[in-house]
């Protein structure tokens, strides 16, 4: 899209977004009886934009079913500016009623006129029976989709799997221990079984019950449902992302003001999460901008985190591709438009069994292996930053994972340096580590430990990996590393 030059002769009106909404303002519902239109202005035969001074009226009139058009409101103007730099104005109609859009019959059509100037308007068809509330837009990236935000500050955040258990206990639990934040890990595979079918009645459960605890969530998404994929495969992303951005715009229409962010896809440098094909950075930036475009087109205000990478050590793309390699080939994709499509860089920590000072050149502890690469630090969340700061990056990096383990042998294969530290080792380096975020590393924006409760959901931690990161026992009540890191000031 370009901007006009000198005064627009002919135009035409376009209806980019159609948001049906309760009369409580809670979005996602096509029947709902209430919708926001969002509409944009454009020289005739053309994607040049009307200037932020187009001072023409713009109507939004309305018809129901075989109906004659009717006007029904005036547009307010505001002017936004996208991703690449660009202002332009959008007019935006609010509470349109259509009052009888829940019967899959009915069918409401929008059209609009410009004061004083000829019109070609589009058709906007409005019904029970299609999604309208997240179009394909004239222009990705452009109308009311809201810029990356800077975020400031540290957030204290646990993973918890809040599905199937006592949400309110977990919700107080993190409370107790002075953090405001859980992540909850979403499979979208689980949730849409078919196009458009979204079952929603777990995240509501869990939305309700953080706002009423006041904790702030924080949704990362994952998995694709059999029908997304020709191969039928869950553990990578969609063929056609277009599908992915449907599910989370839903989501962020329907929480908006709940969940105040959303993070796009999980260790997506590893094969194992990306179907098992060759990882391509430059396939995970056009995921991410179409997830960010979706999201933030139904909530401006909610935070778009860009997935977290795990640290590997190898670089292999039929397998890993080391997490400092990874991010850099995010920026080189298209000449870094990454920074554009999210508010904040995700990564995950695991200190392995050395303490947060040591790092390759420098060992406190008497630990054996995991010694010969930065992955198995602390400090290489430093490395990370230092990609982004090398880039001009100066967005927060969230991290999303945050781990130390301790645990008796036997433990699962390929963890067997969870059974070299003591908990009262790991409570420590955790307390110590964020002392050091809080002391020198102002472009840390989170942590979120990893994890809170999996011990109670898979008691043996002797088979179950996830469950020997656990900071509670499989009775619910605290360990050790809960109690530090509940003392530690914030």
């Amino acid at each position: 899209m370009s901007q006009a030059t000198g005064s627009v002769t002919q135009t035409d009106a376009k209806v980019e977004i159609v948001f049906p909404h309760d009369q409580a303002g809670v979005g996602g519902d096509v029947t709902a009886p209430l919708v926001n239109v969002t509409a944009m202005v454009f020289q005739h035969d053309t994607l040049t934009s009307a200037t932020p001074d187009f001072a023409n009226t713009v109507r939004l009139s309305r018809s129901f079913n075989n109906g004659v058009q009717q006007p029904v409101a005036t547009g307010t103007k505001r002017i936004v500016t996208d991703s690449a730099g660009r202002t332009f104005p959008i007019w935006d109609f609010n509470d349109v009623s259509v009052p009888f859009a829940s019967d899959p019959g009915n069918k409401y059509y929008f059209s609009l006129a410009v004061d004083g100037l000829p019109t070609f308007p589009n058709i906007w068809s409005h019904g029970a029976d299609a999604l309208t509330f997240l179009p394909q837009r004239d222009v990705l990236g452009a109308g009311n989709v809201a810029p990356p935000m800077s975020t400031t500050g540290l957030r204290y955040g646990m993973q918890a799997e809040m599905l199937g258990q006592d949400q309110v206990r977990i919700l107080n639990l993190i409370r107790g221990a002075g953090f405001r934040w859980v992540k909850q890990q979403v499979r979208w595979s689980d949730l849409e079984p078919s196009p458009g079918q979204i079952d929603f009645s777990q995240l509501d459960a869990i939305a309700a019950n953080a706002a009423a605890q006041r904790v702030n969530v924080l949704f990362s998404v994952v998995t694709s449902p059999t029908w997304a994929r020709a191969d039928h495969l869950t553990n990578g992303p969609p063929d056609n992302n277009a599908d992915f951005g449907r599910f989370v715009g839903a989501l962020a229409a329907r929480y908006k003001g709940r969940v105040l962010a959303y993070e796009i896809w999980n260790e997506q440098n590893l094969s194992s999460e990306w179907a098992g094909q060759p990882i391509n950075a430059g396939d995970y930036v056009e995921l991410l901008k179409v997830g960010y475009n979706s999201i933030k087109s139904a909530d401006p205000d909610t935070l778009v985190l860009a997935g977290a990478l795990t640290p590997t050590g190898i670089n292999d793309p039929s397998i890993a591709v080391d997490d400092v390699v990874y991010l850099g080939q995010m920026y080189d994709y298209q000449n870094g438009i990454v920074k554009n499509f999210a508010d904040a860089v995700g990564g995950h920590m695991s200190g392995y069994n050395n303490a947060p000072e040591d790092f390759v050149d420098f060992h406190t502890v008497d630990t054996p292996g995991f010694k010969d690469h930065g992955s198995f630090y602390f400090r290489r969340i430093d490395q990370l930053h230092d990609v982004m700061a090398r880039n001009g990056d100066t967005r927060q990096l969230w991290i999303t994972e945050y781990e130390w383990g301790a645990a008796d042998p036997p433990v699962p294969a390929g963890f067997e340096w969870t059974t070299d530290l003591t908990e009262e080792q790991v409570a420590d380096f955790f307390v110590r580590s964020i002392q050091m975020i809080q002391s020198d590393r102002p472009w840390v924006g989170a942590v979120f430990i990893w994890n809170l409760n999996f011990r109670v959901i898979f008691p043996d931690f002797h088979t179950k990996e996830q469950a020997i990161f656990g900071i509670l026992n499989p009775d619910g009540s605290p360990r050790l590393i809960y109690n530090a890191l509940a003392n530690l000031p914030k």
